[in-house]
């Protein structure tokens, strides 16, 4: 319900270089007051950035004369165009992909201590989950559904209930609450979980929780989120000191190091990419991906590229690959994250849960944003040594390999 609205944003930045910076971001993340699913809403979450998006690009269209009639503009135009959309999906429905319980691997008569939601995601599970007792990460599966039918009605008055008018999102909500099946648990943990499919089995599990706990592996905006978890648990001072205002108890726990496991003597680089956003919108995403690959490529390093899954879907790999002087040997081949960012002694990554899993393992870390002086203050003491490095700097062709070097 708010993809317009982030096209026109990413347009914007990219036309007018505008700075987006942490400081701003965070002011406006608090405005929105960012609140999970919950049995009665589902889709909080999606309202929640919903009014994220409205805050930023009303902040964004300021630099711009008749900046209120430009804004009401985009919301008529953007709701009318769902509300039309949602309607002729209803009529005319493809045959798109859901997200959908696998039902073969569950077994409703055991008891688990834990149940979690991570949709089969390769990452490192939250020491809380590193239990000898049981637990289960409730497997689910993406794919065309084929036997599971929704009625239109159902999915037309559901979207009048909660006037959330986008046809995928409450035809899943439906998929996943028609379909649930009864597990007994004591305790439902979220990792982060600001996916929508994560919220919403949430949403569907959490009544049937003795208690409910968020982690935050990422000293980020989490730390502000409102919401009804029972309990936060935390692995660094800054998130602590962000989530003591969060209405739930906040703990604050020790992360264990992850052991190293290269076993070559010649350094190797990771350089992590991330999808665009509204910080790092196409044109600058492209730019800073093929300067950096091409540098990697002319020192001669050992290096690989991990592309965003959703890069990897839209072919983004491909188009580097004929744009830079990459070769498809270099693009990142395992399976299991925590094991495959152990294997690397440089991680170059814009800011993402990547760099925690990096810093847990030892390695040296060139962080990539555009607010370096904030992003410095803030971070430096969790990510320790750490270079920070501005986009713009990129951009120049300043070689972040030699600043890497030079601190070392």
């Amino acid at each position: 319900m708010y993809l317009i609205r982030i096209k026109i944003i990413k347009f914007l930045v990219d036309k007018y270089q505008i700075n987006i910076n942490y400081k701003l971001l965070r002011s406006m993340y608090l405005q929105a007051k960012f609140t999970y699913a919950t049995a009665k809403d589902p889709f909080c979450l999606q309202y929640s950035k919903s009014r994220f998006y409205d805050i930023l690009l009303f902040k964004i269209l300021k630099r711009f004369s008749l900046h209120h009639v430009f804004f009401k503009l985009i919301k008529i135009f953007e709701y009318f165009y769902y509300l039309i959309t949602f309607f002729k999906k209803c009529f005319f429905d493809t045959n798109a992909k859901y997200w959908q319980y696998n039902l073969l691997q569950i077994k409703p008569n055991n008891f688990y201590r834990v149940l979690t939601i991570t949709k089969g995601i390769e990452r490192a599970f939250s020491p809380l989950l590193k239990t000898k007792k049981s637990f289960l990460d409730l497997p689910v599966f993406f794919s065309k559904l084929k036997n599971q039918k929704i009625s239109k009605l159902l999915i037309i008055k559901t979207a009048i209930k909660f006037q959330y008018f986008s046809f995928w999102h409450i035809k899943q909500y439906l998929i996943l609450k028609i379909t649930m099946p009864k597990i007994k648990f004591k305790y439902l943990v979220l990792e982060e979980g600001l996916d929508y499919i994560s919220n919403l089995i949430y949403s569907l599990y959490s009544i049937g929780a003795d208690k409910t706990i968020l982690t935050h592996r990422l000293p980020y905006f989490y730390g502000f989120t409102k919401n009804d978890f029972d309990v936060n648990l935390v692995y660094d001072k800054k998130s602590y000191q962000d989530s003591i205002s969060v209405k739930n108890k906040t703990l604050l726990r020790k992360r264990k190091k992850i052991n190293s496991i290269r076993k070559s003597s010649q350094p190797r680089v990771l350089y992590f990419t991330t999808t665009e956003n509204e910080t790092l919108p196409k044109k600058l995403k492209q730019t800073i991906d093929i300067i950096i690959i091409n540098l990697l490529v002319k020192n001669n390093l050992d290096f690989l590229v991990s592309f965003h899954p959703q890069d990897i879907k839209r072919g983004y790999d491909k188009y580097i690959i004929d744009h830079s002087q990459m070769k498809n040997s270099n693009i990142r081949k395992e399976k299991d994250l925590r094991q495959f960012i152990g294997k690397n002694d440089i991680v170059i990554s814009h800011f993402s849960g990547v760099l925690t899993y990096a810093h847990d393992i030892g390695a040296k870390l060139v962080i990539l944003n555009n607010s370096v002086v904030t992003f410095k203050k803030l971070f430096s003491k969790i990510y320790y040594p750490a270079i920070f490095v501005k986009y713009d700097d990129i951009k120049n062709n300043t070689s972040i390999l030699n600043k890497f070097y030079e601190k070392k």
